[in-house]
């Protein structure tokens, strides 16, 4: 998990594995708002992120290797999937619906 601010909100996102300090947001008087790092709207989209990804890095999808996203969650969540993801942080959920 990782937590990065945008217009007067903290962000949590949990794509990244990197657990921050909660209690900051808090402390600075800033919402918390959840995502999980979007980057294709359906899970069907993922291997054209990969094919877009290798273009741009002028290589193929069998040699690319780490340059492709790890998580294959980066689609567009139900809010009720997202409400499971961030179970352990509903205040990042339940203000902004």
């Amino acid at each position: 998990m990782s937590m990065s601010k945008y217009n007067g909100t903290a962000i949590a996102s949990k794509s990244a594995g990197i657990k921050p300090p909660f209690g900051c947001p808090k402390t600075l008087g800033l919402p918390l708002l959840a995502t999980n790092g979007v980057r294709y709207a359906r899970p069907a989209e993922r291997e054209l992120l990969d094919i877009f990804t290798c273009i741009r890095n002028h290589t193929k999808l069998e040699t690319a290797g780490r340059l492709l996203e790890r998580n294959d969650e980066r689609h567009l969540l139900s809010a009720q999937e997202m409400s499971q993801l961030f179970s352990d942080l509903p205040q990042a959920i339940h203000k902004h619906r």
